[in-house]
């Protein structure tokens, strides 16, 4: 459940008997304001803090059996934070619920990350338990090399290290300090597979994960360009079936692009389907006939857009691809079918969606397999 910071916050915990190891995490988004941590004990008396100025704090602290107060606290702007926490007895050494996950073979059968980007690790099977080394999968695109990486983690029981590694496990960056978190942001040599090492020293540290792949194409406009109205759209009338990557690489939202089309008799029922990543800013379609008179749209604020539609006639149509103009990357692919044969066949047309995503998906090296922004 989310939570809102706009004043402080107080929470209550209860310790007991043979618990007496209390791990607090709070995440959110530093971008959005900074929040901090303080513990305090039944009598509100000072414990300790975590005033981190990066995403998300944490405390990992030895504690007796008792009451216990938390204080979150911040810019008062109404972020959003999550909070979690847990007591344990820290006589016994656990594992977490990514195991086994002690080498790259293991990791690709139980900790793939790849389709986890912007989300927190606890988030998704509970926070990671540093008691060996721990391998998680990642799969960075081809136009967004910089990879980022965020381990948070209190070291007061020992400490955590990070490494990166390629798909032939040849060692590419790291991070290695003594103090609380570890950080990477490092442009990486290529796209494609890649293994998280998290290791230390063995004594049960949790911690928390996120990563990111972040954009590395600094084109200022794409191959198709000038396309900005419908007398200068870029005819891809040939290239039914095909993904946009494929005729000319990627296209890249910096204005209006328009793309014009021919449609056969008998093939009225239009199908368009643009992949792209809404954090990086949204996109919209819109369609229009030869007389350029609107004819449908989709903009729908989240990842990709799709347009499934029965055209009222054959003829030359244009796509208008258009949105906040922020140079966000995307690919589009378009298809005809004979109109209203969903209607005939139960089913038809979510197996047609879902055929033309997944054939995307085969081909597509772009970021439309995000899905959410942790905050």
């Amino acid at each position: 459940m989310k939570l809102i910071q706009e004043d402080e916050d107080w929470f209550k915990f209860d310790v007991f008997p043979n618990f007496d190891r209390l791990i607090v995490n709070v995440l959110f988004s530093n971008m959005e304001g900074d929040i901090d941590i303080e513990l305090y004990d039944q009598f509100y008396t000072y414990i300790t803090g975590s005033y981190s100025i990066e995403d998300g704090e944490f405390l990992d602290y030895i504690v007796s059996p008792g009451s216990y107060h938390l204080r979150i606290y911040g810019p008062n702007w109404r972020q959003p934070y999550e909070l979690l926490w847990d007591a344990i007895n820290s006589s016994i050494v656990y594992d977490d619920n990514y195991e086994p996950n002690n080498s790259d073979t293991e990791a690709d059968l139980n900790a793939d990350l790849s389709f986890n980007k912007r989300d927190w690790l606890s988030e998704i099977n509970g926070l990671g338990i540093q008691s060996n080394s721990d391998y998680f999968k990642i799969d960075v695109d081809t136009t967004y090399r910089r990879l980022f990486v965020e381990v948070i983690f209190c070291n007061s029981f020992g400490n955590i290290d990070v490494d990166i590694y390629n798909s032939s496990l040849n060692w590419i960056t790291g991070s290695y300090s003594f103090n609380h978190n570890e950080f990477i942001n490092f442009e990486l040599p290529s796209s494609g597979i890649y293994f998280i090492k998290i290791w230390g020293d063995n004594t049960g540290i949790e911690y928390d994960l996120w990563w990111d792949d972040l954009r590395t194409d600094t084109r200022d406009d794409d191959s198709y360009e000038e396309n900005d109205d419908p007398l200068s759209a870029y005819d891809i009338s040939s290239h039914q079936y095909q993904d946009l990557w494929r005729i000319n690489g990627t296209a890249i939202q910096r204005d209006n692009d328009w793309y014009k089309i021919f449609i056969t008799s008998g093939f009225e029922h239009l199908f368009v389907f643009v992949t792209y990543d809404y954090q990086e800013g949204p996109i919209g379609i819109e369609i229009y006939d030869g007389d350029l008179s609107k004819v449908t749209e989709n903009f729908t604020n989240e990842d990709n857009e799709l347009i499934n539609y029965d055209l009222p006639s054959n003829g030359t149509y244009y796509i208008r691809i258009h949105g906040y103009h922020s140079g966000n990357i995307y690919s589009l692919r378009w298809e005809t079918w004979e109109p209203h044969i969903e209607d005939m066949i139960p089913g038809y047309d979510v197996v047609i969606i879902l055929g033309a995503i997944f054939g995307v998906a085969a081909l597509l090296t772009l970021k439309w397999k995000r899905s959410k922004k942790h905050l």
